[in-house]
């Protein structure tokens, strides 16, 4: 989870970085069927909380606060 985590908030030549709201619903979507639920389920709560940093969004983000 934590390289498609990676791969969907990067910059990639062929599109550009999901929001975070875009990853979420993926990682929903993907619940139970790419990911494993349990899993999932931690890192949205991560995310919910505020606790998850993604270092290079926040460098390109130039709304991120810094």
């Amino acid at each position: 989870m934590a390289d498609a985590l990676d791969a969907m908030t990067s910059t990639r030549p062929y599109r550009r970085p999901m929001s975070m709201d875009e990853v979420v619903d993926e990682f929903i979507r993907c619940k139970g069927k790419m990911f494993d639920p349990v899993a999932v389920d931690a890192l949205l709560k991560l995310i919910e909380r505020g606790k998850l940093k993604i270092p290079h969004r926040l460098a390109a983000d130039p709304s991120a606060p810094s």
